[in-house]
């Protein structure tokens, strides 16, 4: 793309404008809120001389009515896209504890690694449309080999223990650095380190810990256990997990009431029938709170998560089953 200075504004809405001051010159860019966001190479041209300024960066911008990640208060700016130190809540209902994370967005060598992941998406060109915020940068590894690989159980050989990391820095610069994904995380790590590549970005960024959270396999806004014998089901429920929610418009919704925090979980938790892969969000925290569960971004899930009934069944030997009991709203 070619920009003239002090020309008006071309077809697509870059304005660049000459502000000379004494000796020297400042050129001063607009860029059109609808912008791809990405990496640029940008060359000023100035008679027959090229001066390069390779690595320029166009991110979201939460400061402008303009942006779909607009926030109107400053102060929650300052919490959801400048903090980078936050708390990050576990434990159980009971029983809750708090873990420090350094987010560590500013440094200079996120950024990078933030953009060679968004490179290695399936997007071309990088555009971020409002849905695709808090799907493209996908850091769950179970299904697409994604920056952190998960791991439940005993076992973290070969790699470091989930409690262990302080922070989302050396998780992305191990990844950038092997192309590998990073040995172990959970929950709060897959969290975390959305939470620092989607804060560099722009994008107002929140972790989000829920106590019993419910994992319902089926949409029927029910977690099953079964007890004895052999029977397994696909439902469970954590003690706590950890997702993410997200600031923004949702102008791909018809819905007037979709606007604001938005939910996106990065822990390969819920498979979508359609995609055949572990995605979840962004859906709408107003929406899922309204209990309208027919948007196409796992609205159902999280409300399951958050709202579902649990109900314990005794298997028998001729596999058959006795409610045992249940717990509405658990």
């Amino acid at each position: 793309m070619n920009i003239v200075v002090d020309t008006t504004t071309d077809s697509k809405g870059w304005i660049l404008k000459l502000l000379p001051s004494g000796q020297d010159v400042f050129l001063q860019l607009w860029v059109p809120e609808n912008a791809p966001v990405g990496d640029y190479d940008m060359i000023v041209y100035y008679g027959n001389e090229l001066y390069p300024f390779p690595q320029t960066y166009i991110l979201f911008n939460p400061w402008s009515s303009l942006d779909d990640v607009y926030m109107p208060d400053s102060s929650d700016i300052s919490e959801y896209v400048l903090n980078e130190v936050g708390l990050l809540w576990q434990g159980s209902y009971a029983n809750m504890g708090v873990r420090v994370w350094y987010y560590e967005q500013f440094l200079p060598s996120i950024l990078p690694a933030v953009m060679y992941i968004l490179r290695k998406t399936s997007l071309e060109p990088i555009n971020l449309k409002p849905e695709e915020r808090g799907d493209v940068v996908k850091n769950n590894v179970n299904d697409d080999f994604g920056v952190i690989e998960g791991r439940w159980g005993n076992s973290f050989e070969g790699g470091t223990y989930p409690w262990d990391w302080t922070g989302s820095a050396a998780i992305l610069l191990q990844y950038q650095n092997t192309d590998q994904p990073v040995k172990y995380g959970q929950c709060w790590v897959f969290a975390a380190v959305l939470t620092t590549m989607l804060r560099a970005l722009g994008c107002p960024t929140r972790p989000i810990s829920n106590f019993n959270s419910g994992h319902g396999a089926d949409d029927d806004m029910v977690v099953d256990e079964i007890i004895q014998n052999h029977g397994k089901s696909a439902d469970s429920y954590w003690n706590f997990h950890v997702w993410n929610e997200v600031w923004m418009k949702r102008k791909d919704l018809q819905s007037k009431n979709a606007d604001g925090w938005q939910v996106v979980d990065s822990t390969p938790l819920h498979q979508s029938r359609a995609e055949k892969r572990f995605i979840l969000g962004p859906a709408s925290v107003k929406l899922v709170r309204d209990n309208d569960l027919k948007s196409p971004f796992e609205n159902s899930f999280v409300y399951c998560e958050v709202n579902c009934d649990f109900m314990q069944w005794l298997e028998y030997d001729d596999e058959s089953y006795l409610l045992q009991s249940v717990n509405y709203n658990l």
